[in-house]
């Protein structure tokens, strides 16, 4: 036997990743037109956003590999873990998918600052204001709640390179862990949708509260 149906689609950590590379994008656009109406400087909710970079700090360099004054974020797959008491094996397996953030930040100076100390702290800055995003409640399930059940930022280390390797020491990294567990559906198999209607009533049958879930 063969599959009959063409495996023309997606895989749901692709969708994954490409939607929080769209987030991270639209957040920025968002924050800094926020910054701006409250009479701030948008520049520390300014960033780049890319995907899969093998040298990722080639994006702060200038086309002379001079380092310059921005900040870049690069998403990452990783690896998944799936879970058999959560997963039927026939239609649909379930688990933590492992997706990473490498945040830069390059500075430059020419008073007695260092720019690896600038760059540090607008590396930290805006690792944290990307944790705060994606940790928002509006995020809880990244916006595809057919594919994700929850997200959560695991991890927060810095990443510099060794010292005869970091040829750039006016850029700095940090790497956010992401742990999303999502739903992978078999390709043949449509699921059915499941509703689930809760009421929670007091003694005297009034009610207390009304919950819908949608699976």
């Amino acid at each position: 036997m063969q599959v009959l149906e063409l495996i023309d689609k997606l895989d749901n950590f692709q969708i994954v990743q490409k939607q929080l590379v769209e987030l991270l994008k639209a957040e920025t656009i968002n924050q800094r037109a926020l910054a701006t109406d409250a009479g701030k400087d948008p520049g520390p909710w300014t960033y780049d956003v890319h995907e899969f970079l093998a040298r990722p700090w080639e994006v702060l360099l200038d086309p002379n590999g001079k380092v310059t004054t921005n900040n870049a974020a690069v998403v990452y797959f990783q690896e998944a873990a799936y879970q058999e008491d959560r997963s039927d094996w026939i239609s649909e397996i379930q688990g933590p998918n492992n997706f990473g953030i490498l945040i830069l930040s390059g500075r430059t100076t020419k008073n007695e600052e260092h720019g690896d100390a600038l760059a540090a702290n607008a590396a930290l800055a805006t690792a944290a204001l990307i944790r705060n995003i994606i940790q928002a409640s509006l995020n809880h399930v990244l916006q595809l709640p057919d594919v994700v059940t929850n997200r959560m930022i695991d991890s927060i280390r810095v990443v510099q390179p060794d010292a005869e390797d970091n040829v750039y020491p006016s850029i700095y990294m940090v790497w956010l862990g992401l742990r999303v567990n999502l739903i992978e559906t078999a390709p043949d198999i449509s699921g059915a949708e499941m509703t689930i209607d809760l009421s929670i009533t007091d003694p005297a049958g009034n009610p207390l509260a009304d919950a819908e879930y949608r699976g």
